[in-house]
């Protein structure tokens, strides 16, 4: 199964924005602090970059994502940034249990081969920009995909491209 989440980095984040933003098919939006409860208002899940806000979920550094494991965060929260050394890394995918390793297309490799070593059990995450992009980080192993902006159709072509493997959405 591969999945996807349509998320939005955004700053300044009012109710309205993100009402608009969810009409328009985004589920999350990557928050720097105060914009968590104009997201949540307006129908978004927030996502905090930093581990000092609190959030219901993260995109952090290696080093932030075992802060937040050292304060019990549950892994399925975590989403670890593919940055710093491979050791730091598999370190923090490790110690943290992060579901996700959000990684560049050209690192999809580099991060499949990560998330495959044993007692690893984390997704390799990528944003991409089109089908095309899509088929090609889910071919070299991506099992979650990032959407800006794509629209219902979109994700039809991107659902039919991966047959026969299922697509659903996080």
């Amino acid at each position: 199964m591969i999945t996807f989440c349509r998320l939005r980095p955004a700053e300044g984040v009012t109710e309205v924005w993100a009402a608009t933003r969810r009409r328009e098919g985004t589920t999350c939006v990557e928050v720097g602090g105060a914009e968590l409860e104009g997201a949540l208002a307006g129908g978004l899940l927030p996502v905090a970059a930093s581990p000092e806000i609190d959030a219901p979920a993260w995109v952090v550094s290696p080093a932030d994502a075992l802060e937040l494991a050292k304060r019990g965060v549950s892994g399925w929260r975590i989403t670890v940034v593919d940055e710093g050394t491979r050791e730091e890394v598999l370190d923090a995918i490790t110690r943290s249990r992060a579901t996700f390793l959000r990684t560049g297309r050209s690192r999809v490799a580099d991060a499949v081969a990560l998330a495959a070593l044993p007692a690893v059990d984390t997704r390799v995450s990528v944003f991409v920009d089109s089908v095309d992009d899509a088929v090609t980080a889910v071919d070299a192993g991506a099992g979650d995909l990032l959407l800006r902006d794509w629209s219902t159709e979109s994700i039809g072509e991107l659902r039919d491209a991966l047959a026969p493997r299922t697509l659903a959405e996080r």
